[in-house]
């Protein structure tokens, strides 16, 4: 049986998918121009110094510089 934490962990997870799919426009990746709307529209976050530090933090979504995320590293992005 499962446990109130993992049932928040899927849940979470399941919202997370939900986002990345309607970013990543079907494909398998969202490119990192991206990152700035998802922090806009998802998170609500409008201040310019919490968009600037999203940005200059985008690395940690592209750890290996490709230009695009996959939903591993977003989701890990999230969680972590």
């Amino acid at each position: 049986m499962q446990g109130t934490s993992e049932n928040l962990r899927y849940e979470l997870w399941d919202k997370l998918k939900v986002i990345f799919d309607k970013y990543a426009e079907g494909g398998e990746f969202i490119h990192t121009s991206k990152v700035e709307t998802i922090v806009r529209e998802v998170l609500g976050e409008t201040s310019p110094q919490e968009i600037d530090y999203v940005i200059k933090n985008k690395f940690r979504l592209d750890a290996d510089r490709s230009g695009t995320v996959d939903y591993i590293d977003f989701v890990s992005y999230f969680v972590i």
